[in-house]
């Protein structure tokens, strides 16, 4: 593990945190039934996602971005997912990329994407805030804890691990990029990256440029 993520997994703070994010204190002390019946029930839960996130920084070094890097038009190229589900059409996670921007110095990261939900568009515009080790956090759909794994002048690889409202949790990685395919090389280093985080190959779904030009209507439809 490196030094980076090293500190993250000392940071009492961030545990915390992480822990009243996720399993929020019950009101006046008032417990459900199952929680009561069995009080170990989001200890484990907590210890799985602290553990996915230590396996995540053991994987690869979070890079640095520089506004010259990120700033202008983005496409989402390939997507994938342990929970195929939420990158399937119609997933939650299944995210059209158009714009990012930096801000402070890419302490801060602007994302502006599209989904399709129940067959209507939706934009959504996240800020990423960048933390100590590296990783950005933002809200969607859950929470998002998201880092770069691999860089070059047209293309970005980040990996995402999403907590949606119910605890659950989901490994992404997505290919953002300026043109419209990857090389040989670079689908061979996405297939190598989906294997490192037990993602099944067959789960990469292909997101091909038509599919990132959204026509939205009065009436909020995708065509």
């Amino acid at each position: 593990m490196d030094n980076t993520c090293q500190s993250q997994a000392n940071n009492q703070y961030y545990i915390r945190w992480r822990w009243l994010w996720v399993f929020p204190p019950p009101v006046l002390g008032l417990r459900t039934p199952s929680e009561a019946e069995n009080p170990g029930s989001n200890m484990v839960k907590f210890l799985l996602i602290v553990l996915a996130l230590g396996v995540s920084c053991a994987h690869h070094e979070n890079l640095d971005i520089s506004p010259s890097e990120v700033n202008g038009d983005w496409r989402t190229l390939y997507i994938v997912a342990d929970n195929v589900e939420k990158v399937a059409e119609g997933g939650s996670l299944r995210a059209y990329f158009q714009h990012m921007e930096c801000g402070d110095e890419c302490q801060e990261l602007k994302i502006i994407f599209n989904v399709k939900l129940d067959s209507e568009c939706q934009t959504h515009t996240v800020v990423g805030q960048k933390h100590e080790d590296g990783r950005y956090t933002t809200d969607y759909s859950g929470r998002n804890y998201f880092h770069v794994l691999k860089k070059t002048d047209d293309i970005i690889f980040f990996h995402n691990v999403n907590v949606d409202e119910s605890g659950k949790e989901t490994n992404v990685i997505l290919v953002a990029g300026k043109r419209e395919d990857l090389n040989k090389a670079q689908k061979q280093e996405l297939r190598k990256l989906a294997e490192e985080y037990n993602i099944p190959n067959e789960n990469t779904q292909h997101l091909v440029p038509t599919g990132n030009i959204i026509v939205l209507h009065t009436e909020n439809t995708c065509t």
